[in-house]
């Protein structure tokens, strides 16, 4: 991964415009943790995906009251569930790929990138930075399959990203 900041990539940003052209090759349902759309959503539905978001006070869901329960959307809703430097700002963030996992298809993927390193930003917390065990912890916690985690050494923040399978439910 090379890059120099989040926003000099968005789609152009690189980490997550190579996860789209890799993984997500089959046209799908998206939902985007923690954003806005405002940066992505172009991206992903010219590519046939359908987009829709969950965050604090807006998006398609607004999860302002409990943003660990996101009892409004069924279990296995969505194909992608995918999270852009949001978990850096999330308390909980063990709570929260529980709710990730949850929300996926079965054989569906989780992808998250989060800065491992760089200056506090609080919005309106700034609780971790995030490395690659960290990233495996989390898909340990949420009973995931590791597909890849990468490491950008190069940029001001270090992104991690963890992209995760949910493997069918044994019967």
């Amino acid at each position: 991964m090379a890059g120099n900041s989040l926003a000099s990539h968005m789609t152009g940003f690189e980490q997550f415009d190579n996860f789209l052209n890799k993984y997500c090759t089959i046209s799908g349902k998206f939902l985007d943790v923690g954003g806005t759309g405002s940066i992505i959503i172009n991206a992903i539905e010219s590519k046939g995906h359908k987009y829709e978001s969950l965050n604090l006070g807006y998006g398609t869901y607004d999860v302002i009251n409990d943003p660990y329960s996101w009892n409004m959307i069924s279990d296995n809703t969505y194909d992608y569930v995918i999270s852009l430097t949001v978990f850096e700002h999330i308390e909980y963030p063990w709570l929260t790929i529980l709710e990730m996992v949850r929300v996926t298809k079965n054989n569906g993927l989780i992808y998250i990138v989060a800065p491992s390193t760089g200056m506090i930003h609080s919005n309106p917390l700034d609780c971790w930075r995030i490395c690659p065990d960290g990233m495996r912890a989390l898909a340990k916690w949420g009973k995931v399959t590791v597909l890849d985690i990468l490491f950008d050494e190069q940029s001001k923040w270090n992104y991690c990203e963890g992209i995760f399978k949910k493997e069918r439910e044994k019967i």
